[in-house]
């Protein structure tokens, strides 16, 4: 069943995203942040295998624009205008070029090309897929709130802090290059939810201490043991540096 303009501005979705079909391929991406996108599935016909590409954001584009460009696409052989395509700036192509000159940054430094290799592998894994196709001027810091929550969805800690980071750093770039006015990823690093509550280390009160020494020479541990835990007691010294 075709989609209605009501249909579209009042479709929601709680838990996780889901899509809403039009016509011909076309439908309506809404995601749990509220964000809504038009996306057009096709075969394409030089690999035949079926694709989706994402045709721009509602409501900056309605229902009828939106049947109007995948058709237009449809009719260029699923191909967009060349002329149109290369003056839009993409979040992939401000990406790209972050991540060169990075790389020249890098002097072909090993362990500083290794890094930057797992930054394009958080990028192509888990920041593309939902931005590289879309105008960096158009995009929202909800959107990149979107992707962050995605990401957390995992359950994973390091895939999060990561992607904060890299895309902090575009847009540091990005506003150094005139690509935008103002950092929207600044402070993302604040929305992500901590997997663990901070906890002090155990300690003695200097009250405490003579009680311990005596506790300690009485105990039936190896002689090792004990000793380390008086050097410690007497130098302060870290357990990995005592190792």
């Amino acid at each position: 069943m075709s989609l209605t303009e009501i249909k579209v501005r009042q479709a929601h979705c709680k838990e996780k995203t889901c899509f809403l079909s039009d016509e011909d391929g076309l439908s309506l991406k809404i995601e749990p942040t509220g964000r809504k996108s038009w996306c057009y599935r096709y075969t394409d016909p030089q690999t035949k295998k079926r694709r989706r590409i994402q045709l721009g954001l509602y409501p900056d584009l309605s229902l009828k624009k939106a049947r109007q460009v995948k058709d237009d696409f449809k009719d260029n052989n699923y191909c967009f205008e060349h002329d149109t395509v290369s003056n839009v700036i993409t979040f992939r192509k401000v990406g790209e070029e972050w991540l060169q000159f990075k790389l020249k940054n890098a002097f072909n430094d090993s362990p500083r090309c290794g890094v930057l290799q797992l930054a394009e592998r958080c990028l192509q894994q888990d920041i593309y897929p939902d931005l590289q196709d879309l105008p960096f001027q158009n995009i929202k810091r909800y959107d990149l709130v979107s992707v962050i929550k995605k990401i957390e969805g995992r359950q994973v800690k390091e895939p999060v802090k990561k992607a904060c980071s890299y895309l902090n750093q575009i847009y540091d770039y990005a506003v150094a290059m005139g690509y935008c006015e103002f950092n929207i990823a600044h402070g993302l690093n604040k929305i992500a939810i901590n997997s663990k509550i901070k906890k002090n280390y155990p300690y003695l009160k200097a009250e405490d201490i003579s009680d311990f020494k005596k506790n300690l020479l009485k105990l039936d541990a190896h002689p090792i043991i004990k000793k380390a835990l008086l050097f410690k007691l007497h130098t302060g010294v870290r357990g990995a540096e005592l190792l």
